[in-house]
């Protein structure tokens, strides 16, 4: 089998391993995008919701002031668990793009290789050709002296 089939087959498997690590990225990306937009509808509700509940000037109920300062803080609690899950979920965001990328130039380099090789085996089948010819014209010529010289 020719180096070029060889490679080409190997180029192939890493073609298919570039995909799996690509889609992994995208989950990340779709994961980290998700997580993202949690954190900011959080934050935009928290920051809603502590605008709105400010007591007017009269309207003071203690009862109600510390229930709505107990959310706020359970608020912001949930809100610093998301910024953690959005910090994991962009760590594995990088982890997954630098794996696809490293497929990726595996892949690139594989097809590169493989290019040559087939150039290789190109320039080396012109050249048995290129021979061969040079051979039968050298045959040929030769044919054609003896051919003469017995006339």
């Amino acid at each position: 089998m020719q180096r070029s089939k060889r490679i080409t087959k190997v180029a192939e498997i890493a073609e298919r391993e570039e995909k799996i690590a690509a889609e992994k990225f995208q989950n990340a990306l779709s994961n980290y995008q998700n997580a993202n937009n949690k954190l900011t509808e959080l934050a935009e509700y928290h920051a809603e919701y502590s605008q709105r509940s400010k007591p007017a000037a009269g309207n003071l109920n203690l009862s109600s002031l510390q229930d709505t300062r107990a959310f706020l803080r359970k608020l912001s609690e949930v809100i610093t668990i998301q910024k953690s899950v959005v910090n994991q979920s962009e760590l594995q965001l990088e982890k997954a793009r630098q794996h696809w990328l490293e497929k990726k130039q595996k892949t690139t380099s594989l097809d590169r290789l493989a290019h040559n090789y087939r150039k290789e085996e190109h320039a080396e089948l012109a050249r048995r050709e290129q021979l061969n010819s040079d051979d039968l014209n050298v045959l040929r010529f030769s044919w054609m002296q003896r051919q003469q010289s017995a006339q």
